[in-house]
């Protein structure tokens, strides 16, 4: 059977702290390496001319999990190694685009993520979504909120809103909804990851920590998704 590839690759990026507390290392030590996997992920995706990719690297469910002061730090680190491999994203083709709310980022930290934005607004090999203090709750309220305003301002007549213009104010309103969604680490759940989009979503759960996942463990998600036969609840 000829290996099938989603055009829009999901990933919850699951198991970077066990990975480090198993090792006797500081979680931010599992972070790094876990970004050095993204990036491999990253260039495996697009030798397979995947042309989306999101990432799920920071939910808002994250303050509350953690003590505020690590789920600060992890942010920071998020958009400094973004910040300072911007240029290497760029040299690839990659389009980076930062899904979530920006409420609880200060004035260095947004202006950091829109330069990685605007230096990279033109590229087109991949577009990379990466999911940054993101929650599909908060996604699919963002849009409603939207909505309800051009409702309001008589720019959109509610009756003849649909499904498909209802997913034009999603964060990903630019891409295809995902066919693959993988989630590492273990946990069978979705945590809150575009529940919109992934409404007929294919879910692969991998028990490998992120920081161990690597081509091979993609290309066995791939596989599974290639027997997996899409009918969209038809």
């Amino acid at each position: 059977m000829k290996m099938k590839y989603p055009s829009h690759l999901a990933i919850i990026m699951d198991g970077n702290r066990r990975w480090a507390k198993n090792r006797f290392l500081p979680a931010i030590t599992g972070y790094i390496i876990g970004a050095k996997t993204a990036w491999k992920i990253l260039c495996t995706c697009m030798e397979l001319n995947i042309q989306y990719l999101t990432l799920f690297s920071f939910s808002t469910e994250n303050w509350q999990r953690t003590q505020n002061k690590q789920s600060s730090h992890l942010l920071k680190f998020i958009i400094s190694y973004l910040s300072h491999h911007v240029e290497r994203f760029h040299s690839k083709g990659i389009k980076i685009r930062i899904i979530g709310s920006k409420e609880r980022l200060n004035e260095n930290l947004l202006r950091m993520l829109d330069e990685v934005e605007k230096k990279t607004a033109q590229n087109s090999r991949l577009t990379l979504f990466i999911a940054l203090d993101y929650g599909g709750k908060w996604d699919i309220l963002n849009a409603a909120k939207q909505i309800v305003r051009q409702v309001t301002e008589k720019r959109l007549d509610i009756e003849n809103l649909d499904e498909k213009d209802f997913a034009k104010f999603l964060a990903t309103q630019e891409a295809p909804d995902p066919e693959l969604v993988i989630r590492t680490g273990g946990e069978i759940r979705l945590s809150n990851f575009l529940l919109w989009q992934i409404a007929y979503s294919e879910i692969y759960y991998t028990p490998v920590l992120w920081p161990e996942f690597n081509e091979q463990e993609l290309l066995k998600a791939f596989a599974a998704f290639t027997e997996r036969q899409q009918n969209f609840g038809k």
